[in-house]
């Protein structure tokens, strides 16, 4: 199931909106959302975040059209969510700044690189004391 496009929503800077005809329904693979400040990007991807991560979201209401169906936030949206991958604020917040393991995040490589010399080395440049000179006939 492949969210179209949102066909009508009601929540935060979007109040009655309806899809526009000449707008073009989202793609197939990524989807990425910019524009400028207060053009609702924010409202959007927190209303795709909580679709990913089953939670609602007060006074929202949504119709969502995908590949095979039309959606409300009334409807199981379980066969959706797995399509979703929001990274915005809120992920930040609870991945980065949270205790739990970042999730959709991996690294590939052959081994992990050992950085540690490399950080005690600079660690100890920083202790070092720089002594610097007081006059120029110091220098």
């Amino acid at each position: 199931m492949r969210i179209k496009k949102i066909e009508k929503l009601n929540h935060a800077r979007y109040r009655h909106f309806n899809w526009d005809t000449t707008v073009q329904p989202f793609c197939d693979s990524v989807n990425i959302l910019f524009g400028w400040n207060g053009s609702g990007k924010t409202t959007l991807s927190k209303i795709f975040y909580n679709i990913e991560t089953d939670t609602k979201l007060e006074n929202c209401s949504f119709k969502i059209k995908t590949d095979t169906a039309t959606l409300s936030e009334t409807d199981s949206l379980n066969d959706l969510k797995s399509k979703i991958r929001v990274f915005n604020d809120d992920y930040i917040n609870k991945t980065l700044r949270g205790d739990k393991q970042i999730p959709y995040i991996f690294f590939a490589g052959k081994d992990a690189v050992d950085y540690s010399d490399e950080e005690e080395k600079l660690e100890e440049k920083r202790k070092k004391k720089i002594v610097l000179p007081n006059t120029h006939e110091d220098t």
